[in-house]
């Protein structure tokens, strides 16, 4: 094999995201389907939530089983792009972590860190970090913006959309 085989072979290949539409009026919103996503998340938010991101502070929502794989790339993509504000809760992975009292652990952990209404609350995980998250954006502060990023094929389908 040549040098320049080689690195053309470690060469990460980024396809192009695939985007589908959810028409829901004034609710519409982007659900982005490809590879090595985690990566690019700050240009795949809406511009009302991409510009700015340095001055928001960002809360990540993960499980145990998706912290190193997935929610470590989505809060180095959003330090690139210069947020400094990121706060990460890592839960315990499974159903019995949608309950009340991870709910109210989630909704203090955010305002424990001074979450405001420009703040942006990402789910990076299944369907039980889909569902908690999501429920907790919407009612701290009387709702947040939320970004979820579905881990699972489960969560891809059904509770992220």
């Amino acid at each position: 094999m040549t040098q320049d085989q080689h690195n053309l072979l470690a060469t990460p290949v980024v396809a192009p995201a695939e985007t589908l539409n959810v028409d829901l009026g004034e609710r519409s919103y982007d659900i982005h389907i490809g590879a090595g996503l985690c990566r690019r998340v700050v240009e795949l938010l809406p511009p009302d939530l991409s510009q700015n991101m340095q001055g928001r502070s960002v809360f990540i929502l993960t499980d145990r089983n998706v912290e190193n794989r997935h929610a470590v790339t989505v809060r180095n993509a959003l330090e690139q792009a210069g947020v400094e504000d990121i706060h990460m809760l890592v839960l315990e992975p499974g159903e019995a972590t949608k309950s009340f009292a991870e709910l109210e652990r989630v909704l203090n952990w955010m305002l424990d860190r001074k979450v405001r209404r420009d703040s942006i609350f990402f789910a990076v995980g299944g369907g039980v970090i889909g569902d908690l998250g999501g429920f907790a954006a919407s009612i701290v502060l009387r709702g947040i913006p939320y970004v979820q990023v579905p881990t699972t094929l489960l969560a891809q389908v059904d509770s992220a959309v």
